[in-house]
């Protein structure tokens, strides 16, 4: 690789990075092949980065015939659903290539850091940078903005006093700004650098404000998991009773999105995951392809949600593979798993990623998390920051 085009990248991952915080502000909408699309300024600057990454030498990483092999099982689903229905959108299609182009982003940031360790520690202080940035818009947010309900008319849900910052939604930025509490814990822990600590109570701070359930247990789970087996008991319970008495103490002024003891959302989780079920038991082998579920709720359950954001997703990863892909896929990604981790390592950069990869799997239960763009964006620079060939 050229030093002209070694550049050229490095400047696309710095406008990667600048771009990222600002979330679903610069989102478009658009029409391609009829069908409504919304496209991220980030989507744009992976492709272009892959595409220079492509003329430069590019260089395969074994584990991607790995990922190859959930790609090419969605793809079959979904053609096979559409030869048995047929008249499905091509929607599908575009969510499965951005799921190929974040593998392929993966592997070409990858083939930059993988001999400059300079790089590394540059790209790692930059995903702590940008959840610190979302950090501050939320604040700005929450300050400025606390009342987000008028944006239920705009197919958003309505949320009050709660910090939801520029992805306007509490939970996809509560779980982003986890994965920047992790990598400063880790940063702290590993590295012995203490400067660390006030972006990390800062992240606390943060988190605690979006009241997002399912971001309390995946920081909380992940931090006794990590903390236990480093046997460090005493900042074990300074973050946890920190997190508690933060949470404890916080206003809580009016809306139930702030009540933890709030059932609304529960019961609205749970006809979800029945409608997952049931879209799935209709075929349980291959799905009804990746992604389907918004055609299929229409076609399967009679549910017209065109008009929500949500519509193509359900509120967790796994169901929605399962949904999508059927035993096939989870087949496919059972295998990533137990495969894929043989090539990570065991420096900062390797728990750091298992760390997020652990937080992202319990976050996934309660909401679709793995195929965010900007979570999936994230997990590809982690992972080729921690990735290795021996």
């Amino acid at each position: 690789m050229d030093n002209a085009k070694r550049k050229v990248i490095r400047i696309l991952l710095l406008i990667y990075l600048i771009i990222f915080p600002f979330g679903q502000f610069l989102r478009y909408e658009t029409n391609i092949l009829g069908v409504d699309l919304v496209v991220h300024p980030i989507d744009l600057v992976a492709l272009i980065t892959v595409l220079v990454s492509f003329l430069s030498g590019f260089h395969f990483p074994k584990v991607f015939k790995y990922f190859a092999g959930f790609i090419l099982t969605g793809l079959f689903s979904y053609l096979t659903y559409f030869a048995i229905q047929g008249n499905i959108p091509p929607v599908g299609l575009f969510y499965l290539f951005r799921l190929l182009l974040y593998i392929l982003f993966f592997a070409s940031v990858w083939n930059q850091v993988k001999k400059d360790e300079k790089l590394k520690d540059y790209l790692y202080n930059g995903l702590i940078f940008i959840s610190l940035a979302v950090s501050i818009l939320g604040f700005i947010q929450y300050i400025f903005f606390p009342d987000l309900t008028t944006l239920y008319f705009l197919g958003w849900d309505d949320h009050l006093y709660r910090l939801v910052g520029s992805f306007l939604d509490p939970t996809f930025t509560g779980i982003i700004l986890t994965f920047g509490f992790i990598l400063c814990l880790v940063r702290v822990i590993e590295k012995k650098e203490k400067k660390y600590i006030p972006l990390a109570i800062i992240f606390l701070l943060s988190v605690a404000l979006t009241f997002s359930r399912a971001s309390y247990l995946a920081l909380g789970i992940t931090t006794i998991y990590y903390l236990l087996r480093k046997k460090i008991f005493k900042t074990l319970f300074l973050v946890l009773s920190s997190l508690v008495l933060i949470v404890w103490f916080l206003p809580k002024p009016a809306g139930e999105g702030v009540d933890l003891t709030r059932t609304k959302s529960i019961s609205a989780r749970l006809i979800n995951y029945s409608q997952g079920i049931t879209i799935w038991t209709k075929s349980p082998l291959l799905g009804v392809g990746f992604n389907n579920i918004c055609f299929a709720r229409k076609i399967i359950l009679n549910v017209d949600q065109e008009g929500s954001h949500a519509c193509s997703g359900l509120d967790s990863s796994l169901l929605l593979i399962l949904a999508t892909t059927g035993y096939l896929g989870m087949l496919q990604v059972l295998r990533i798993t137990f495969k894929a981790k043989g090539f990570v390592t065991d420096d900062y950069f390797g728990k750091a990623f298992k760390m997020v990869l652990l937080a992202l799997f319990i976050h996934s239960f309660f909401s679709n998390s793995f195929f965010y763009a900007w979570i999936m964006g994230l997990l590809a620079i982690l992972l080729a920051l921690s990735y290795q060939e021996d």
